[in-house]
This record gives C-alpha cells, structure tokens and sequence, in this order.
C-alpha cells in the first residue's frame, strides 16, 4: 500500500511545488496507477514450467530468490502456480537481494557454493550475488526489457542464454 500512496503523495507534491491547489483527481488517479503493480500479471516465461517440472523429478532442490514487496510477490508466486516447485521453505523475498541473502540460502539448506548455480534475468541482482560468492551464475537475457544503467556491471554470468529453454542443454535436467 506504500508504492500507491507514494504516487498520490508525489502527485500532491508536484501541485504544491508549483503553488496549484492539490488535485484530489491526479492524485486517486496517481494512487490507482501505482496500484496496478499489486493486480498486474506478471506471467512465466515460455518453456519454464517445462524446466522447472524436469529439474524436480530428476531431484534437483530449487529456491526461488525474489526482491520486492512481500504481498505482491506471495500473489506472484501463487498466480503462476510455484509452489508446486518451490516449497515454502525454499521461497525467499527480499526488499533488495544481496550476497547475504544468497549465503543465508545456502546456509539454511546445508549447500556447498560449488555444488549451485543462480540463474537470473539481472546482471545485478542475480549474476552479482552470485559472483559474490563464487556461484555459478546463468544470465538469460530479457528481449522484452530494455537495458537499464543500473545493470552495467564489470563482471559477467559465466554462461550466457537468450531463450529460458537453452537451459534444458545447459544443465543437464
């Protein structure tokens, strides 16, 4: 409910800087736009149920690493059908993923680093963790999304993908 009231507030904010009275309508109309973030549907990509399905029943543990806000998250993980794959204890949500939050991973699950691999769509915020503690690390690049600046980093995955299903040639399932 903050992110909504944020985008009322700074709506408001902009009037008051500009000495116009507040404009209750730009405001509830800012508020149901921040909104949209909590109903929108935030769909798998292809061929990833296939992969998660294969990896499980050839015994492979999978955790799913995820940042933002729990609520949209939790509604994200049950929209797509996770936790078929993802068991309770093997959900993290984080505000901001960190090596910490990686490590407390592996920690909780007894899981040397070398016998993991992350697999992410942000240089930052998957491959970075990763890296940090010498994780294997796949980059599967996002075609739909632009490239944003906070995710120029000095380092790289150590394997590069375009398409979710080359995973399936990559880690032998």
């Amino acid at each position: 409910v903050r992110f909504p009231r944020s985008f009322a507030s700074t709506s408001a904010t902009i009037d008051i800087m500009l000495g116009n009275p507040v404009d209750e309508n730009a405001a509830e109309q800012s508020f149901l736009l921040g909104d949209e973030v909590f109903n929108a549907m935030y769909p798998l990509r292809d061929g990833v149920e296939h992969m998660l399905e294969a990896y499980v029943n050839n015994g492979h543990r999978l955790f799913l690493l995820t940042k933002g806000d729990y609520e949209v998250q939790i509604r994200k993980v049950a929209l797509n059908g996770l936790r078929q794959w993802f068991d309770n204890d093997r959900i993290y949500i984080v505000a901001q993923k960190t090596a910490d939050d990686l490590h407390r991973i592996l920690v909780d699950h007894t899981i040397n680093p070398t016998d993991a691999v992350v697999i992410g769509d942000s240089m930052r915020d998957d491959i970075g963790t990763a890296k940090a503690l010498g994780i294997t690390s796949v980059w599967v690049r996002n075609q739909n999304t632009p490239k944003w600046s906070y995710e120029n980093v000095p380092y790289r995955a150590d394997y590069e993908l375009n398409h979710t299903a080359e995973l399936v040639q990559l880690i032998d399932p």
